[in-house]
């Protein structure tokens, strides 16, 4: 096995160098695959979706699926009996408020060589790449898979995020946690799919509802603290589950846990340094930009950060510059942005050795395009075209939700191009035929570039 430890490098960047130290670890070997867990609960909505959608896969490559019963079946409102149709290996286990303990059952007995786990709430779009990743030996240069789930929070509204939900299983692979589980152990190298799965568990009819399951995950976590002692992981899990309803009381708890580590190797690991960047990401979520930018100087100054920390602060930064008008700041923390993504980009075993919760989703196509968009109007507005102009090929128009945001860029860049010949060729670089040409599109742009287009047609 090889642990990561860090070094600076010529260029002022985190080094993650790889040390040997002890022996491969022996992973199991079987005639079957792959075992999917899932936790099988009251989710009569979802729970047909869940299991259709990985059904293909099962049938693709030698697996099987375990089923665990949380709620016995007198209490069921359907789903158990929906679950017995797609698999026999269906289990029960009587709910004490520990999610590890019932993910465990599905390993006592799971004879896979690999193990997939998520809930009846969660179904995937497409389990294609999954398969070829099985099918065509791929697997065997991996020890560990993440993939992205779509958190849906209000009908269309979701948050991406990267999970950790694949693993090449050892006799000791278990799974940690009482809330927020985790596997005990994982390998390196790590895969990366495009896949996702659409999360539905925090998609609620009220505000009530909600506000429960935030109340049932805090009262399991202070739980585990008041046991255990605080761990890095709790203190993280805590921190997260905090910062939507609560992000004052996120906030200074954030500060005592980084009081309480402070000096410690811990906050160098992937969680330490999650919890070093959520200081500056409540922050954001408060709203004082002034705060924001000094709170950056500070764990700049006062933490080795990784590469992929200091991304995400880079990213926050620009998101809090930005809204409060600073243009300036707002351009070079732009640039700092895309020079730690180039750089993660180009040394894929970093990026992917650094990957801790959510880091992965500050470097998606959404956040990309959010902040290239930024770094646009940022340099028109400080009078450098020639920057504005370079960021457009950054702009992937696949991932902008908002229509206006399309027009925002084109109405700052547009605005300084006086020949329509030049404008038109330099839009069709970037712009997928059909964007281009769309109606509303059109209405846009200058009224000289409308003008040439129509002449052309």
């Amino acid at each position: 096995v090889w642990i990561l430890t860090t070094r600076g490098n010529e260029n002022g960047l985190m080094e993650y160098v790889m040390n040997k130290v002890y022996e491969k670890p022996e992973f199991i070997k079987s005639d079957i695959k792959l075992t999917i867990g899932i936790l099988v609960s009251n989710q009569i909505k979802y729970i047909r979706k869940c299991m259709e959608a990985v059904s293909p896969l099962l049938k693709a490559i030698p697996s099987e699926m375990i089923v665990v019963d949380t709620v016995g079946e007198e209490k069921s409102d359907g789903s158990l009996a929906i679950a017995k149709e797609y698999t026999d290996k269906v289990y029960h286990f009587d709910w004490i408020d520990d999610f590890s303990a019932a993910r465990n059952v599905a390993f006592e007995y799971a004879r896979g060589e690999w193990f997939m786990f998520f809930d009846d709430d969660e179904i995937f779009d497409d389990v294609k790449e999954l398969i070829d990743f099985f099918k065509s030996g791929e697997c065997e240069k991996y020890n560990y898979a993440q993939y992205y789930v779509m958190n849906y929070t209000d009908g269309d509204h979701y948050q991406k995020d990267v999970v950790g939900r694949l693993i090449r299983r050892t006799r000791n692979t278990r799974f940690v946690g009482i809330i927020h589980e985790c596997f005990n152990e994982a390998f390196p190298p790590v895969k990366q799919f495009n896949t996702f799965v659409h999360h539905y568990g925090y998609l609620f009819t009220t505000k009530e509802q909600l506000e429960e399951k935030n109340r049932r995950n805090l009262r399991l976590l202070e739980k585990a603290y008041e046991k255990d002692g605080p761990s890095v992981r709790l203190c993280v899990q805590i921190v997260q589950q905090l910062m939507v309803p609560d992000p004052e009381k996120a906030y200074k708890r954030c500060c005592e846990f980084l009081d309480i580590y402070e000096g410690d190797d811990e906050l160098q690991t992937p969680l330490g340094q999650w919890l070093i960047t959520a200081k500056l990401r409540i922050s954001v979520i408060l709203g004082d930009y002034e705060k924001i930018l000094s709170c950056e100087g500070e764990l700049l100054k006062k933490y080795r950060l990784s590469e992929t920390a200091r991304l995400v602060i880079a990213h926050r930064a620009t998101y809090a510059s930005f809204c409060a008008a600073k243009y300036d700041t707002a351009s070079e923390r732009v640039k700092e942005y895309f020079k730690l993504y180039d750089w993660l980009m180009e040394n894929e075993n970093r990026r992917f050795e650094q990957v801790i919760i959510d880091f992965s989703s500050f470097m998606t196509g959404e956040r990309l395009f959010a902040i290239a968009q930024m770094g646009v109007i940022s340099e028109n507005a400080r009078g450098c075209f020639e920057e504005a102009y370079g960021y457009i090929g950054r702009l992937d128009y696949d991932y902008c939700r908002d229509f206006n945001a399309i027009k925002q860029v084109i109405d700052v860049t547009l605005r300084n191009l006086k020949e329509p010949e030049y404008a038109i060729a330099f839009y069709r670089q970037f712009y997928r035929d059909e964007l281009f040409e769309h109606h509303e599109l059109q209405k846009c742009l200058p009224a000289i570039v409308r003008e040439k287009i129509k002449n052309d047609e």
